[in-house]
């Protein structure tokens, strides 16, 4: 299994700091739209706040997760279909079915991928290659 720690730490980085950069300006776009309702405010200038807000905080989301990539392999660290877990690099996966996640036997980690990730990613799931300690 090899490693790539000191080569995943700047993708590492970018990626909470996009992140962290769109839930602030998703939390502004929902204190904003929330202030506007209360408020009863009718005025352009309002407009001219809170768009930007949220196409920001979308443009900062997509930028995240397409820059979340394997620095060994270049696979999408965001896929499921991987051989390897991505919380302990272990390579025993159970295979999904239709209706559920494929399952990790080594560390109990179940790899939804819906809303949200349900697991951190330490270990490239394409190659298992040693990405970050404490996951992204």
């Amino acid at each position: 299994m090899t490693t790539s720690l000191g080569t995943f730490a700047p993708i590492a980085t970018r990626y909470r700091r996009l992140n962290r950069t769109a839930l602030i300006g998703m939390g502004l776009f929902i204190v904003a739209a929330w202030l506007v309702g209360f408020l009863h405010l009718r005025s352009q200038w309002v407009a001219v706040i809170i768009l930007p807000l949220w196409g920001g905080s979308m443009v900062a989301l997509i930028l995240a997760h397409s820059c979340l990539k394997c620095p060994d392999c270049a696979v999408s660290l965001d896929r499921t279909n991987g051989l390897v877990c991505p919380e302990c690099g272990s390579r025993a996966l159970s295979d999904g079915g239709l209706c559920r996640p494929p399952t990790c036997n080594h560390c109990g980690c179940t790899l939804r991928n819906g809303r949200g990730r349900s697991y951190r990613i330490r270990y490239c799931n394409h190659c298992g290659s040693h990405l970050d300690v404490e996951g992204v």
